[in-house]
């Protein structure tokens, strides 16, 4: 992996830990969903061993089916997924962006920017926007 994919997956992992960590932190989110289903680009399969022990499971290969509502749901078991995306990596010098999406149905979806910096050689987060909810 090049220095510069290298960075770019650090910046996305660190990124979606970030948001993750927020949603995963109560137990009722944890019991509620089979899994968060991921697409991570290019870094996807990277991501989900990272992810490994994660409560709920992260996964990329889920057979996902809508219901009626817009829930996804594992197709496996019957119990509703989100669905996380992590996107348009760009780094600045010390500074780097990533957009995180989570996704619950077709009335609950939030997008943000985080806001990561390069300290003592990895990347933590600074903050972060909520870009759109719905």
């Amino acid at each position: 992996m090049s220095t510069i994919t290298s960075e770019r997956y650090q910046v996305a992992e660190a990124a979606l830990r970030h948001v993750m960590d927020e949603y995963s932190a109560s137990s009722a989110e944890r019991a509620a969903y089979s899994a968060y289903a991921l697409d991570g680009g290019e870094f996807t399969l990277q991501l989900v061993i990272a992810f490994s022990g994660y409560k709920p499971k992260v996964e990329a290969n889920i057979q996902i089916q809508f219901a009626p509502n817009g829930v996804p749901t594992n197709k496996a078991d019957g119990k509703s997924v989100e669905l996380w995306t992590v996107e348009n990596i760009k780094i600045h010098d010390d500074h780097a962006t990533a957009n995180v999406q989570v996704y619950q149905s077709s009335e609950g979806m939030e997008y943000y920017t985080v806001r990561l910096r390069h300290l003592n050689g990895k990347w933590v987060f600074e903050s972060k926007t909520l870009d759109i909810v719905s």
